[in-house]
């Protein structure tokens, strides 16, 4: 067994039990280095664990707290009501030997009173105290305000352990500045290749290594769908096969998703998240142009911040991306439920990311429009990025076969092939490009042409001719050959 991972029964102690703390369900691995990281953080007054539906936030904490003596208390809707929740969290503090005040306290005389009652209590106890609190993002308006201000009031001797999907509205970035907050988040809680192999062993399997980093890489290290895999894989003959065809449409994954993620969402969050999931990053702009509404950027920060499987990709947050088995999922319900969007949308995806400098980005989506207006002149404005690489050598040449396509597209994917090493192939796709001395498209596709025919002497003949092309196109608008290679560089085949 791999250090730091250690298998664990599925229960807990009868103390445990009493101090309210889940059971652990079937096949569970004990993850050292995060019971670590929840022990180092005990010396904050707030650990936040944070993480999407299925990120093991509960199974992580509940084996903490039964080893560590920590309260428990998992929250419930109804605990938006702050008096249900004050008692509550009043009896879970008893099992862990605080008493605050018994008698019932009015809704109108929380936070303030609550407050009071424990700290008095905590001024009585022997030691601190640790109390978690599990799906923290249930509670909002005064129950919420409630939590603050036990974290403020009493967080020298109360340590406050949260469990919940997004940031709690809790003045986070003061506590951060100040020292007071510990936090364990999606990436921390992702499962490692040594993780992942003990789970599927606690289900009676083994993979190669190879196998077992795929599946997180997969998955992203995400708890949920790497037990859903080891579940469908305990009744599959070929690992090697489910590997490959395991994706967010997988019935299992796409029930779990379906009911933890889509199903709580409004009508016009889910239609936001099926139209912009055809993207594979996206951002406030982008998700205007594909969803015809003007607070792209809005939603994208409202998702995130729910932990709605989004991840920014630059710093800003400017930029996010679904979750992988997420927007598998989205894909695949968007093409059953208005398969006539598909292709409008990538084609608006491709046309928003070829204006903005995107070319490369844009070629997939192309292709998936397929024959849609405009969709050739979009990639041939491009054709020299293209030609520069980055792409697979099958988009490239999926595009130039598109109905009418540009002569200059047909150069990129040749430049593609020969980056493949398949020279007869990009040898084809030059067929009939001929031009005079001022066309620079003609002259570099004789350059690539004598490359693919390991031609020196053409090769070096055709760079002078590429050169000199180059040259009379940048020469002043004045002459007409420029204006003539421009056309001529234009022109379709």
């Amino acid at each position: 067994m791999a250090r730091n991972v250690r298998t664990v029964l599925p229960s807990v102690s009868e103390d445990a039990l009493r101090r309210g703390v889940p059971g652990q369900p079937f096949a569970t691995v004990q993850r050292e280095r995060l019971e670590d990281a929840l022990d180092r953080e005990a010396r904050h007054a707030l650990t936040t664990v944070t993480g999407p539906a299925g990120s093991g936030k509960t199974v992580l904490l509940a084996g903490w707290a039964a080893a560590s003596g920590a309260g428990w208390l998992s929250l419930r809707p109804e605990h938006i009501d702050v008096a249900r929740l004050w008692r509550d969290l009043a009896a879970a503090l008893r099992e862990v030997g605080i008493d605050p005040a018994s008698r019932p306290r009015p809704a109108a005389a929380l936070p303030d009173a609550a407050t009071r009652d424990l700290r008095e209590a905590l001024d009585r106890a022997d030691g601190p105290a640790v109390l978690v609190l599990d799906d923290l993002h249930v509670l909002r308006g005064a129950a919420l305000l409630l939590v603050g201000a036990v974290v403020a009031e009493c967080g020298d001797a109360l340590h406050l352990v949260v469990a919940s999907r997004s940031d709690p509205d809790l003045a986070l970035g003061r506590m951060r500045v100040e020292g007071r907050l510990g936090e364990l988040r999606a990436t921390d809680l992702a499962f490692t290749p040594a993780e992942a192999d003990a789970l599927l062993a606690e289900h009676g399997l083994s993979l190669r290594s190879d196998q077992t980093e795929r599946l997180v890489e997969r998955t992203e290290g995400w708890a949920a769908g790497l037990r859903l895999a080891a579940l469908s894989l305990q009744g599959e003959d070929d690992p090697e096969t489910f590997l490959a065809e395991f994706t967010g449409n997988d019935h299992a994954v796409a029930d779990y998703l379906s009911g933890e993620v889509l199903a709580l969402q409004t009508p016009e969050t889910r239609r936001f998240l099926l139209r912009t999931s055809v993207a594979e990053q996206v951002c406030g702009e982008l998700a205007d142009a594909l969803t015809e509404d003007d607070d792209g950027g809005r939603t994208l920060a409202d998702l995130h911040r729910a932990g709605v499987f989004l991840t920014p990709v630059d710093r800003h947050e400017r930029w996010f991306r679904y979750h992988p088995l997420f927007a598998e999922l989205l894909r695949a319900r968007l093409r059953l439920e208005a398969p006539a969007l598909w292709a409008r949308l990538h084609a608006r995806t491709a046309m928003w990311l070829a204006a903005h400098g995107r070319g490369r980005e844009a070629l997939p989506h192309v292709v998936e429009a397929g024959d849609m207006p405009g969709m050739v002149d979009v990639l041939a404005e491009q054709w020299l990025d293209l030609l520069l690489g980055g792409q697979a050598p099958e988009a490239v040449v999926a595009a130039a076969k598109l109905p009418a396509a540009d002569r200059r597209l047909a150069v990129a994917a040749a430049g593609a092939c020969l980056g493949a090493g398949e020279p007869a192939r990009a040898e084809a796709l030059l067929a009939g490009i001929d031009g005079g001395p001022d066309d620079d498209v003609a002259a570099l596709a004789a350059l690539l042409r004598a490359r693919a025919r390991s031609d020196v002497a053409g090769a070096r003949r055709a760079a002078s001719l590429f050169v000199g092309a180059i040259a009379m196109a940048s020469a002043p608008p004045c002459r007409s050959t420029t204006r003539g290679a421009r056309s001529r560089s234009s022109t379709s085949a």
